[in-house]
């Protein structure tokens, strides 16, 4: 339950920054991914194989 709710935060805050536009949407992707990956929600090796698909 706590790993859903933190992957909905963050995809809500991203989602805002790309509506707000005050940030490049890739690098607002890159940090989304990257957090994903730091707060546990992914591992690198998921994160690399969804880029790969």
């Amino acid at each position: 339950m706590c790993e859903t709710m933190i992957a909905l935060s963050i995809f809500i805050v991203k989602y805002l920054f790309i509506i707000l536009k005050k940030i490049d949407t890739t690098a607002i992707a890159f940090l989304g991914a990257s957090f994903m990956i730091l707060f546990g929600i992914i591992n690198q090796e998921e994160a690399l194989y969804i880029v790969y698909i």
